[in-house]
């Protein structure tokens, strides 16, 4: 009973999630998934600059992000890495080159500091956000799943609820109604 009432729920989802937004604009990061760059911000002034800098050119010139981040992680070791790493996904986005943003949020969440759950989460969510926009449901499942078990350990419960959300997305595109029914 409750499934019935909850699957035009999550269908009505698959049609009206926040992605669709920025896979029309994608160059949108106020908006949808990838706004989150907005909220981990480099601690350092140095690296907040750098992050500034690069994300500005992913909205005019992503190719120039893309060396200008790739050269940025060379400057960088141990858990630095992680920003780099975080603009070089979003100019792959903003490319639409899916696959290759999701490696890079990937790579960017592997170098962020263990103990930065909150950013690691993010990191993995946008990596999983990238998976689902190049269609890749099954990845974008494992993906999720570190995002969620990071949001776990950070305590982020609204970063859970939205990734959950996204999981349910992947589950409706791979036909599996019940087991969305029940991430949301």
């Amino acid at each position: 009973m409750i499934l019935s009432a909850i699957l035009p729920l999550i269908a009505q989802l698959a049609g009206s999630h926040p992605l669709d937004q920025s896979l029309s604009n994608p160059g949108n990061f106020d908006e949808g998934p990838f706004a989150e760059t907005r909220v981990q911000a480099p601690q350092r002034p140095e690296e907040k600059d750098r992050m500034t800098v690069c994300l500005t050119l992913v909205r005019t010139d992503p190719g120039g992000a893309i060396a200008t981040a790739n050269r940025w992680a060379g400057e960088t070791s141990g858990s630095d890495r992680a920003f780099p790493g975080q603009c070089l996904g979003m100019a792959y986005t903003r490319l639409l080159r899916w696959d290759a943003a999701e490696q890079a949020f990937l790579a960017a969440r592997d170098a962020a500091a263990p103990d930065n759950n909150v950013l690691r989460s993010r990191l993995a969510a946008m990596a999983g956000n990238a998976a689902l926009a190049g269609g890749n449901n099954e990845a974008a499942l494992a993906d999720l799943a570190i995002a969620s078990g990071d949001a776990a350990a950070a305590g982020d419960t609204v970063a859970k609820g939205e990734i959950q959300i996204d999981r349910s997305r992947a589950l409706v595109t791979l036909g599996r109604m019940e087991e969305a029914a029940q991430a949301l």
